[in-house]
């Protein structure tokens, strides 16, 4: 946290970070709040303070989207690689198998 930051603005940041992790459960507690207080740095130079804890959540929601988002493509990629690899191995099989009965490798 920033040092001087009013005690109000900690406990608001605080729950903002609770709700978030509690919204993007799919992602580690660490992140979400890790995020926030990087968005929430992003302020240490505002001198109007009212307004903080609305803008951290909305910028920390947007980043954690964007995360998940990631995160979502990540997998699938993941799940695109272990089908391809399946069917090599699947193809080398057959190719094995295809030249041990005779037939001619193509």
């Amino acid at each position: 946290m920033v040092a001087g930051v009013p005690q109000e603005e900690r406990a608001q940041i605080d729950a903002v970070q609770r709700r978030l992790a509690q919204e993007y459960t799919e992602l580690a507690h660490d992140h979400v709040a890790a995020v926030v207080q990087h968005v929430h740095a992003r302020f240490n130079q505002s001198t109007v303070r009212v307004y903080v804890p609305l803008l951290v959540e909305r910028r920390a929601r947007e980043e954690l989207r964007k995360s998940t988002a990631r995160q979502a493509v990540a997998a699938k990629a993941g799940r695109a690689v272990a089908g391809s690899e399946t069917v090599g191995v699947r193809q080398k099989f057959f190719e094995s198998w295809w030249h041990r009965i005779g037939g001619s490798p193509a």
